[in-house]
């Protein structure tokens, strides 16, 4: 699943493309879920699907329908979804220039990491986790869900009461 805006800094493009070789080089039973709007016109592939901006009273209607979650921005200074799909338990993977990586996503633990604005690098990573059994996404869904809780609305409150 991706979430996030179509535009080109998103690397949405990027993804589009290097799930798309995937599937041609190797058919596979994998679909990439992507919810946002923007710029970019969707492509069409049918093992993509767009669903467009998603409410957040609905979001979790298609989480859980998911159980990878990919984040190719050529920049991002933190990107809290990273987080949020951390503490949802997914495995993750995401580009080296997003911030949030440095504290959720440990490379080969809970994901993968992969260079920015690298088709190859994103689709070898992206290969890699198609390959992983279920219990091995499971494990490193369940990592994620633990490195998510270095942050929590309690430690963000403890920490602010510090200062004050």
């Amino acid at each position: 699943i991706y979430v996030g805006r179509y535009y080109d800094f998103k690397g949405i493009h990027l993804l589009w493309q290097a799930f798309i070789e995937l599937q041609n080089e190797n058919p596979n039973d994998w679909e990439l879920w992507c919810l946002g709007t923007g710029s970019l016109q969707p492509i069409q592939h049918p093992k993509i699907k767009h669903f467009g901006f998603v409410q957040p009273k609905d979001f979790f209607e298609y989480a859980q329908q998911t159980g990878v979650f990919v984040m190719p921005s050529l920049y991002e200074p933190w990107g809290v979804v990273l987080h949020e799909f951390a503490a949802m338990g997914f495995p993750l993977l995401a580009s080296e220039k997003v911030g949030a990586v440095e504290s959720f996503l440990e490379d080969k633990k809970n994901g993968f990491v992969f260079k920015a604005n690298d088709i190859l690098s994103l689709k070898e990573k992206l290969r890699d986790v198609m390959q992983l059994s279920s219990e091995q996404l499971n494990l490193m869904g369940e990592y994620s869900h633990q490195l998510a809780q270095c942050i929590t609305p309690k430690i963000w409150a403890d920490n602010l009461m510090k200062l004050v």
